[in-house]
């Protein structure tokens, strides 16, 4: 949704030098990335803009965070700053899932629709959409894609299951030399 002002003035590419190109009165509301910086947030960068830093996570800043951080959840916690929500979409799920693992998630499911594939693209993770009719996984929707648990290569946390092929994996073979539901898929 977005809402416009009727002042069309600021978007003249004849503007007087050091006004905005936009109109600030207008709103969308699709993403975070929309809206400008808050006053504290410029004021901050503006602050630390001075001088010189280490960059790369070795400089006051960075230690900053993390002794903030360690005080409000406890120690050994790591904080790793990102641009954007999509960044910490991407961080969050590379945190949570092995490099061979999947995300199993509506396809309705933000991580799925706006993030412009960068789960996949940017995080290397899989993401298997399961079509719902509130937007809400269920563990018997869940149970379409998250198939092969109990299998050699699980973890052992994780339920034992009897691993059942995906669509996709359906045998060519005739009947009579086909493997039973229950032989378990070779991995590669």
């Amino acid at each position: 949704m977005t809402v416009t002002s009727p002042s069309s003035s600021l978007h003249s590419p004849a503007a007087p030098a050091g006004w905005p190109l936009h109109d600030s009165a207008v709103r969308g509301f699709a993403s975070d990335n929309y809206s400008g910086a808050h006053p504290e947030v410029l004021a901050a960068l503006a602050s630390a803009n001075g001088g010189h830093q280490v960059s790369y996570g070795q400089d006051e800043y960075t230690a900053r965070l993390q002794a903030e951080m360690e005080a409000l959840f406890g120690e050994g916690v790591q904080a790793y700053p990102v641009f954007n929500g999509t960044g910490a979409n991407v961080v969050s799920l590379q945190s949570l899932v092995p490099r061979w693992g999947a995300v199993v998630c509506a396809t309705t499911a933000h991580i799925n629709v706006d993030e412009n594939g960068a789960p996949e693209r940017v995080g290397g993770l899989k993401l298997l959409g399961v079509p719902t009719s509130d937007g809400k996984l269920t563990p018997e929707l869940i149970d379409r894609e998250a198939w092969g648990w109990g299998t050699s290569t699980a973890p052992s946390r994780w339920p034992s299951r009897s691993p059942r092929r995906p669509s996709w994996a359906r045998d060519t073979r005739s009947r009579s030399s086909a493997p039973s539901p229950s032989t378990p898929i070779p991995a590669g």
